[in-house]
């Protein structure tokens, strides 16, 4: 009987998890922006294709983990499109999810070595909550445990000014606002800039700053740097950095601190990033590895782009 209260019990924290913590959010690190905003859908010069697994409680049986697969590139000189499809798995419980997305672009003008664009993006998102009933001993008591799909839209802005950059996101606005559905909007703003610090510009600096707002409920900011090293008459680059997160969940105040680097060789992109807890209020909660491994095709220059922060 403890057991399956205790199972139960699980399923409602990861319920709640899965429906206002999304797991792709903390990929933007790795490079992969568009996760967390729509209008980034094709604001890039070249169709990029990524592949991401996450790996959560290390050292813990049946531990959270993520799989991701992502696509987005430029239709035309204004219009970008792009999607993804995710599998989180938590234990007994899985969510399964997607999000087909299109961005215009506006293009302000560029000058001799910076671009300037304002974009704006529009996705459709679904998630099924399931349960994996093989896991659970078969308990009948938990065959209908709440198993269902939610859906919404998302929205987005994104500008790129020279070498500052900055977009707002909502999740799930039209839903909650005309269906008047349970699920929260979440609010997702990331600011940064890039630098170079050298007189050949082979080597950048990317300060930013990330802000997530569940509507109600909690709020996490990430304060990150981010650097950049691409050698002169090379086919490669190297990139990593650090991210500090503060996060108060129901309550209760949490820190981590994320290291992460990679490679980008040629047309291909391989990036590591690990969580450290820094509090014992989520004991081992963030402690996390995760990979990343992306692909770039089908060029495009329909701007001098030059040292834009979404070139790297």
């Amino acid at each position: 009987m403890k057991n399956k209260y205790a199972i139960i019990l699980i399923l409602v924290v990861c319920k709640l998890y899965a429906q206002e913590f999304l797991p792709i959010h903390s990929q933007y690190l790795l490079g992969n922006y568009f996760l967390i905003n729509p209008a980034v859908a094709g604001i890039n010069t070249t169709h990029k294709v990524r592949f991401t697994y996450r790996n959560q409680w290390i050292g813990e049986s049946a531990a959270p983990n993520t799989l991701t697969a992502s696509y987005q590139g430029r239709v035309n000189r204004y219009i970008g499109m792009g999607g993804y499809v995710f599998k989180d798995s938590n234990g007994n419980h899985n969510t399964t999810g997607l999000e087909i997305a299109t961005a215009y672009h506006i293009n302000l003008g560029t000058n001799n070595k910076y671009e300037r664009f304002w974009s704006f993006g529009l996705a459709f998102s679904g998630k099924h909550n399931g349960l994996d009933l093989d896991r659970t001993g078969g308990d009948p008591s938990l065959v209908n445990f709440d198993q269902d799909f939610d859906f919404g839209f998302n929205l987005g802005t994104y500008f790129i000014y020279e070498n500052y950059y900055g977009g707002l996101a909502m999740s799930q606005t039209l839903v909650n606002n005309i269906l008047t559905t349970q699920n929260k909007t979440t609010y997702s703003l990331i600011m940064g800039h890039l630098r170079s610090i050298n007189n050949n510009d082979t080597f950048f600096v990317e300060p930013s700053i990330f802000i997530r707002k569940i509507e109600g409920l909690d709020i996490e900011m990430d304060v990150n740097t981010k650097f950049y090293h691409k050698p002169l008459l090379t086919k490669y680059s190297i990139w990593y950095g650090g991210s500090y997160k503060s996060f108060i969940n129901n309550g209760l105040n949490g820190t981590s601190f994320t290291m992460f680097a990679g490679i980008d060789y040629k047309n291909f992109n391989f990036g590591y990033s690990i969580d450290f807890d820094l509090n014992t209020d989520f004991a081992g909660f963030y402690n996390s590895h995760q990979f990343i491994l992306g692909i770039n095709l089908f060029e495009k220059r329909y701007a001098s782009l030059g040292c834009s922060p979404l070139n790297f």
